[in-house]
């Protein structure tokens, strides 16, 4: 969170590695340092993959689950992420071509 915002104004999402494929994301608030869940990562959300900036409170997150490309758009609301459907975008190929 050092390096400043990158997420919605005033946060910063970190991802963390766990291993090959394996990610993990918190969110932190950097004005005052408070320390967010994400509700993705590990081992669930195999080759997870997040789409975001700095002027917006969307995050897009794709993963493989099951030889299945999913994808879902997670909206932040200043307290929490509301997931907008988990859609499956094709095979364990697609997330990978992308």
């Amino acid at each position: 969170m050092k390096t400043g915002p990158n997420f919605a104004g005033h946060y910063a999402i970190v991802v963390i590695g766990c291993g090959t494929a394996c990610r993990f994301a918190f969110m932190g608030d950097v004005a005052n340092g408070q320390v967010y869940h994400f509700p993705y990562g590990g081992e669930e959300n195999y080759g997870m993959d997040l789409r975001f900036n700095v002027k917006s409170n969307e995050v897009a997150v794709r993963w493989v689950s099951e030889n299945n490309c999913l994808q879902d758009h997670l909206v932040w609301n200043d307290y929490q992420f509301n997931n907008q459907g988990v859609l499956r975008l094709g095979d364990r190929d697609f997330c990978e071509a992308i």
